[in-house]
């Protein structure tokens, strides 16, 4: 996978916001609410696919790289598992999945992880490939994953994956233990991969009146640590960030 040479970021930023992508997220976020029988309005807003407004949200990333460069692998770190899998599932078939749960030291009231309602969801769309999925604090299972020598998978025999061609943190529920994710999964990015990380929506209610820089600041610190990717943040105000891996 050679991505870099070929898309300066600015013209990514055209090709995620494009309106091709706005439908194939518009259809994949309709079918996927319908089979799963979540009826509830999306928290993330959904830009619309004929406005001229190219806006977009950790969605088109996933969906866009999905469709165009159909990566072999897949990883994500998430306390709210099913439309972004779905997104890179539906789009790109033969792309293996893994799942974890993201890390967190209190309950956070939200739904909890059920991987195997959406490995069902898939599987009714005609979805084939493995999905993996670990349970537990991502910040200690997402480094015990890659130190052992084997895991299984939900729906076939055991696989291991070394390198990720498309990752997504999401980081919109809570800061706990996301930073040492991020760190985690860059180094398990492949060369021309991409890292998309979703963060706060809003400012941190433990933090009232104090300033929040976009992405927490995570992005600047990450690419001081990690020379070999080109850090971006998406436009217009949302809090999405893009790493993208050059060598």
């Amino acid at each position: 996978m050679n991505l870099l040479p070929s898309f300066p970021l600015p013209d990514l930023s055209d090709e995620i916001g494009g309106p091709d992508i706005a439908l194939r997220v518009g259809q994949v976020l309709k079918f996927f609410c319908q089979e799963s029988g979540q009826t509830g309005k999306p928290t993330t807003p959904l830009p619309d696919a004929c406005s001229v407004d190219k806006s977009w949200t950790h969605w088109h990333a996933l969906t866009w790289f999905a469709r165009r460069f159909h990566p072999r692998s897949y990883l994500e770190i998430s306390t709210d598992l099913g439309i972004s899998t779905a997104m890179v599932a539906l789009n790109s078939p033969e792309t293996t999945l893994v799942t974890f749960e993201l890390g967190r030291e209190q309950n956070l009231g939200w739904p909890p992880f059920h991987p195997a309602r959406v490995a069902q969801a898939l599987f009714r769309y005609g979805c084939r490939q493995p999905l993996t999925a670990v349970w537990g604090d991502s910040r200690w299972s997402v480094p015990r994953y890659f130190s052992r020598s084997k895991i299984r998978s939900l729906r076939s025999g055991p696989t291991l994956i070394k390198d990720f061609d498309l990752i997504f943190v999401d980081g919109s529920r809570g800061l706990n233990g996301i930073y040492r994710d991020l760190k985690n999964v860059l180094q398990r990015c492949a060369r021309g991969g991409l890292v998309v990380f979703r963060g706060l929506d809003q400012h941190e209610p433990r933090l009232p009146g104090q300033y929040c820089p976009r992405l927490h600041g995570f992005w600047e610190r990450l690419a001081l640590r990690f020379p070999g990717f080109r850090f971006w943040k998406a436009p217009s105000g949302i809090e999405v960030g893009l790493a993208l891996r050059s060598i």
